[in-house]
């Protein structure tokens, strides 16, 4: 008899969001890693950089209010390496304006335009030889041009219900934690590569320890995921996944 519930939610950050949960501390040898941010005012609004769990830059963005929930500007996405992944525009806390992708050397992946929060107009992909890959036309968020899908999300292998499956056979209810009732919904993020494997796992919402270890251990098991792709080229992508533990 199993005495959990697992809740499943994957947020896909192909389109740009603000990041609603903030860890501070430090992070000790024998717990999971766990992702951090620095937010500061400027005199053009409040700055937020969050980090790799190695330590290095992986967005820095611009928000209008102190709470860090309507971003404007521009926010820049980078690689693990340091160098710049995407650059995309806000205007009144949505996506609105230039959006471009970028290849590790610096080359244009990918780039159009987005009005309230979609693709709006042409959007062009190149290969990394400047090779043109692939063109669509979006109107109200939609692609109104026929064939392959320009934006397509990464996926589990079989899809969520597989996922859902892999979850329930695997995740254990540490002793612990149920022995003295500690539930809660432990939150984390991780990158899905090109290639389709887990990288850049940390924890971005803990509840206990022991059930934070159970979440990562399950997590950084499962089977490589189909990447996401941009005109039909795979691309990094971050999910964010919350699991409930629940008596």
């Amino acid at each position: 008899m199993r005495f959990f519930h697992l809740c499943l939610a994957i947020l896909f950050f192909r389109i740009a969001r603000a990041q609603d949960t903030t860890w501070y501390g430090a992070v000790s040898e024998n717990s999971p890693q766990r992702i951090s941010s620095i937010t500061a005012k400027t005199d053009s609004g409040w700055r937020m950089v969050n980090y790799y769990t190695s330590g290095k830059m992986s967005t820095v963005s611009l928000f209008a209010d102190d709470s860090c929930t309507i971003p404007k500007g521009d926010r820049v996405y980078f690689t693990p390496s340091g160098r710049v992944s995407r650059r995309v525009h806000f205007e009144d806390g949505k996506a609105s304006g230039s959006d471009i992708y970028y290849y590790d050397n610096g080359k244009v992946l990918a780039s159009g335009v987005n009005r309230d929060g979609a693709p709006d107009g042409e959007w062009e992909a190149w290969y990394r030889s400047g090779r043109p890959a692939a063109k669509a036309f979006f109107a109200g968020g939609k692609q109104s041009t026929a064939g392959m899908a320009f934006f397509q999300e990464s996926a589990y292998p079989g899809g969520s219900a597989a996922l859902y499956e892999y979850l329930d056979k695997n995740i254990q209810y540490p002793a612990s934690a149920f022995v003295y009732n500690v539930q809660g919904v432990v939150v984390l993020q991780f990158r899905i590569t090109k290639e389709g494997a887990t990288q850049d796992l940390a924890i971005i919402q803990p509840v206990d320890p022991a059930l934070d270890q159970e979440a990562y251990r399950v997590v950084s098991g499962m089977r490589p995921w189909e990447p996401a792709r941009i005109g039909g080229i795979p691309v990094d992508t971050f999910k964010r996944l919350p699991i409930q533990f629940k008596q």
